[in-house]
């Protein structure tokens, strides 16, 4: 088990996982976040997973190279980007001082990307008005960096 082609590299936490306080582990849990999950509310049940999509996405628009080691990835890390108005009624503004180009990729609650669209200037504007009322999630995908925002569309 601990070898490299079996789970030795695989990176755990011995915070969580004796879920019966007897000393041993009955849950292993792992570190990272390459992906996010959306679960309904009321039952519990998972209604999307990403798994690698913003991997794809982001090596496809060219703002991240994928070819990097097995523990790394599109993951969340430090913001430098600040999201406004939130809520927004029909538009959401972009500022950064980052000299970058991400891809902006904002998903429904239903883990559909709704909007795709990449930051090109250190301001930008994102049209909303198509967009029903309601809660998404917006991430900010750069070279070996992935900010997540909620926001809010209100009218």
């Amino acid at each position: 088990m601990k070898t490299d082609a079996k789970l030795g590299r695989l990176n755990t936490t011995t915070i969580l996982g004796d879920t019966d306080a007897d000393g041993d582990f009955d849950a292993i849990y792992t570190l990272g976040a390459r992906s996010f999950s959306i679960w309904n509310g009321l039952t519990g049940d998972q209604v999307f997973d990403s798994k690698n999509e913003l991997g794809k996405k982001a090596s496809e628009a060219l703002v991240y190279d994928d070819a990097t080691s097995d523990d790394k990835g599109t993951e969340p890390k430090a913001n430098g980007y600040e999201v406004f108005p939130n809520p927004a009624q029909n538009t959401i503004n972009i500022s950064s001082s980052l000299n970058t180009h991400p891809l902006i990729i904002i998903y429904d609650l239903n883990g559909r990307a709704v909007i795709q669209t990449s930051l090109t200037e250190l301001d930008k504007s994102i049209d909303l008005s198509s967009n029903s009322d309601g809660v998404y999630l917006m991430r900010i995908i750069e070279t070996k960096k992935l900010i997540s925002v909620k926001i809010i569309k209100a009218n």
